[in-house]
Formats: structure tokens, sequence, C-alpha cells
């Protein structure tokens, strides 16, 4: 399904002020005061855990906390990168900010046979989670339809700890400007070479963020984590200045009132921003 998504970015972007300093999203467990479209910073961390930001500078959406049943705090983050003003990428981070009295785990099966994905990464078994997947996704941005690919990362270990990465890609910079999401469905890149390529591309890629979510969310929280993580521009087949003169990069994405859909993570959809239509499901 395709919904109606506007990223709140354009000519204001080159006006925001930046985070002074490095710091942690999540200060003693509650968000920290920011500006929509403030710079997230090199070295943020969200609940002492690294961050992966891929060599681009990223745009600060929102930064949220609330306590789920187990009164865990949960911390959620959400960034875009735009080239130029138009949409490229965006990162929505959750993790777990303290833990509870007894030892617990955030166990979903998200790997699990009986959904279909593009790429399927699983690493872990039984109460643990270290899954990768891949889907497409359709959006409307500007009045025009573009096709997503969605990474996410979902990384939960014993003592109520939680990291969960998904990273929002633009297909058109990564080479197909002119698809759907339902160009890219597990059937019609099974009959596509050039896409199958792409996908074992981006799949490839993704692991290896993989491995660096399980090595953040380590006891240590390592702030190297990401450090031998490929940048996002390696899946870019040209150059930002090259991809600013295409037709399909014209897309119009200032605030639209009333219109503002953000991914949910737990229902995999695009719901109205501030609705009651994400399930909580941590």
């Amino acid at each position: 399904m395709t919904r109606s998504l506007t990223f709140f970015i354009g000519i204001f972007i080159g006006l925001v002020a930046q985070f002074t300093h490095a710091a942690d999203l999540f200060p003693k467990g509650t968000s920290r005061s920011f500006q929509r479209l403030d710079t997230l910073e090199d070295g943020a961390t969200i609940g002492g855990y690294a961050i992966y930001q891929g060599g681009r500078a990223w745009k600060t959406l929102d930064v949220q906390d609330r306590a789920n049943n187990m009164n865990i705090r949960i911390g959620t983050a959400q960034f875009v990168s735009p080239v130029e003003n138009n949409f490229f990428a965006e990162m929505h981070v959750v993790a777990s900010l303290t833990g509870a009295e007894e030892t617990g785990y955030f166990s979903t099966d998200v790997c699990s046979p009986a959904k279909e994905h593009l790429f399927v990464s699983k690493k872990m078994n039984g109460l643990m989670d270290n899954c990768l997947t891949i889907d497409p996704y359709g959006a409307n941005i500007g009045g025009r339809d573009i096709a997503i690919l969605i990474v996410n990362i979902r990384n939960s270990q014993s003592s109520w700890r939680l990291y969960d990465t998904t990273l929002l890609l633009n297909l058109a910079y990564l080479g197909y400007p002119n698809t759907t999401a339902a160009d890219w469905s597990v059937a019609a890149v099974s009959k596509d070479a050039n896409k199958g390529k792409l996908v074992e591309k981006v799949g490839s890629w993704a692991k290896q963020l993989q491995d660096g979510v399980n090595t953040a969310i380590g006891y240590r929280k390592p702030q190297d984590a990401f450090a031998s993580v490929p940048p996002i521009s390696s899946l870019m087949v040209l150059d930002e200045a090259a991809l600013k003169a295409q037709a399909f990069n014209a897309l119009p994405l200032g605030p639209k009132k009333g219109s503002s859909y953000v991914f949910c993570e737990s229902s995999k959809t695009m719901v109205l921003e501030g609705s009651q239509g994400c399930p909580d499901q941590l």
C-alpha cells in the first residue's frame, strides 16, 4: 500500500542549529531537548549505545522516551538524511535505556518464515534476537510515488537489552528511479537478475551493519562498534552532485499540515504522526 508521506525538510534545513556537544540522546533515561531538524552530531549515543551514521549528516525528526509495562525505559529516535532538499534516507533507532530488577528478554521472531522478505539474515535463536530483514515499501512524497527499501535489524539480549535500527532508502539513488514497490516484490525480483543483484548488494552491506549492532549492544557499549561498516554512499550508483540534476530528484518536500506520516516499526506501516495507530509491542 502507498501512503502519503511528508518528511518536513526543505529550505529550513540550512537554518537549523546543530547540537553543541556529542552526548547521549537520553541523559538519565529521558529525552534531551531538541529542535526539529537539529543536526545529529558525530558520536551521539542512544542509552550509551553507539549510533551508526554511515558517513552522512542526519536531521532530527523526533526523540522520545517512555516506560513499558515492566517499567523499562525505551528510547526512540527518528532522523532523515536528504540529498540537497530531497528524500534519500530515513533512520529509526529504538533502544532500552534502563533495565529491570529481574533478568528478561525482548524476544520476538522477526525472522519468522511465516512472513516473506526480500532478504533475511538470522544469526541467533531462542530467547535472543539478531535478525535482519529487507522489504520494499511504497511512499508518496510531494505527490509522487517512490519505491523504498526498508532495512530492519532487531537485536535483543539478556537483561532486557534491546537495539532496533531501521533504515529507509530511496531506490532512485540506488539506481532505480522509475520503479514502484510492486516492482520489488519477492516474485518480481526473482524474475529480474539485476534487481536480485542489488538486493544481494544491499543485503551484504546490511549484514555488516547487523554485526555492528550486535557489537554495539554489548555490556561495554563499545563506541567503535560500527567502525568497519561501509558508508551508506557505497550503495549509491552515482555521486550526489550527478543525482541532483536528475528529474526524479525534483521532489517538493515542504511541510503539509495534517499529512505527515511516520514509519511504525512495530506494525511495519506508515501512520499519521501523533496518531494512536502504532501499537506498543515492546
